[in-house]
């Protein structure tokens, strides 16, 4: 039986685990604060990259004078959804930007065999991270929500959207159809509930809607003929 976050073994071993990643953090916001005084830094080095990537980070000033000019081009793609081969597309194209998708492909190691690495569609689109945040109604569960809803459409203001107050409540919606479909957080215990390796040319058939040759491409993800579908009710949704 999995032991419950309660326990007091359990507890200890969480809080060993918090303690290490602070100190992580803490080691890598001194590496970067050591290069970022590094102004000699050679063009190409590592150095120059984390030095650079640090600073485009630390400048409010810049970030808020750039606007959405930087994300401009990913908005219009969104803006410019018609269909699903659309909408696939575009979910690869914020993907690859480093923006959480509702299906994201990757790499995992195979549940039968560590030492090979397996393609891999996995199930996402809960930014409150779990169903139970948009399913429960006891606890802060309906407070969280409401404060959710609150940053959505404050998202969509500064987008400037004269309706932001109906879009986020749409987003809000659409995850918690997602929320109703992915299995509670305990199921996923069971590792076979999430192992499902399926033959390429049988996508077709859990989700005959989605242009799969084509969203594998945009990914340049060639070379397997077998990916594991994570939840196939879910993506045939």
């Amino acid at each position: 039986m999995a032991q419950d976050a309660r326990d007091p073994a359990r507890k200890i071993t969480l809080r060993r685990l918090r303690r290490a990643g602070r100190r992580e953090c803490a080691h890598l916001a001194a590496i970067l604060d050591e290069v970022a005084k590094n102004a000699a830094a050679p063009a190409g080095s590592d150095e120059q990259k984390l030095r650079d990537f640090h600073a485009s980070g630390m400048d409010q000033a810049g970030i808020e004078a750039a606007g959405l000019t930087p994300i401009q081009p990913l908005l219009d793609r969104i803006a410019a959804i018609r269909n699903v081969p659309d909408l696939v597309a575009t979910t690869a194209a914020l993907q690859q930007a480093a923006v959480g998708t509702n299906l994201t492909l990757s790499s995992r190691a195979d549940l039968l065999d560590s030492n090979k690495q397996i393609a891999s569609l996995v199930v996402g689109g809960l930014l409150l991270g779990d169903r139970k945040y948009y399913l429960n109604d006891d606890g802060k569960y309906p407070y969280y929500r409401g404060e959710y809803l609150k940053y959505a459409a404050a998202q969509f203001a500064n987008l400037g959207d004269a309706d932001a107050a109906s879009e986020a409540a749409a987003v809000v919606a659409l995850e918690t159809a997602l929320a109703k479909a992915i299995p509670d957080r305990t199921e996923f215990r069971d590792p076979q509930l999430t192992y499902h390796p399926t033959p390429l040319s049988k996508l077709p058939a859990v989700a005959p809607d989605i242009p799969w040759n084509a969203n594998f491409s945009s990914f340049r993800a060639t070379g397997f003929d077998t990916v594991n579908v994570t939840l196939p009710n879910v993506t045939a949704a």
